[in-house]
C-alpha cells in the first residue's frame, strides 16, 4: 500500500466520520475493502479511499467504472441504528449532504 496522504487530516475518536483512513492507489473495490475491515471489527467511522478500482460497484450490483485521476472513490463503516430496509436511503442523503457541503 502506498503513503497515505490523508493521514494528516485523521482526526478525533472511533465513532467520528474520518478517525480512521485506509489509502488505496489501486483496488478491487472500496467497499469490499470496507466489509472486509467491518468484519474484522473497525469501528464506524472508519473510511476506505482509493484512486481507482478494478471492480467497482454501483447500486443494485452495477458496474462502476474507475479510473484512476477522474474522481475519489470512497466507502465509510455505518452502523447506525436503524431498520435494515432504510439502509438504502443512506446513499441519497450522504450524496445530498456532500453536495451541499461542496456547494458552501
Amino acid at each position: 500500500m502506498p503513503q497515505n496522504p490523508y493521514l494528516a487530516i485523521e482526526r478525533g475518536e472511533p465513532g467520528r466520520i474520518g478517525w480512521r483512513i485506509h489509502y488505496f492507489d489501486e483496488i478491487d473495490s472500496t467497499q469490499e475493502a470496507a466489509r472486509e475491515l467491518a468484519a474484522s471489527g473497525a469501528d464506524q467511522g472508519t473510511l476506505v479511499i482509493a484512486e481507482q478500482q478494478t471492480a467497482g460497484r454501483g447500486r443494485m450490483g452495477r458496474t462502476w467504472h474507475s479510473p484512476s485521476g477522474v474522481n475519489l472513490y470512497t466507502t465509510i463503516i455505518l452502523r447506525p441504528p436503524i431498520p435494515l430496509a432504510d439502509v438504502p436511503r443512506m446513499s441519497l442523503v450522504a450524496g445530498v449532504a456532500a453536495a451541499e457541503a461542496l456547494e458552501r
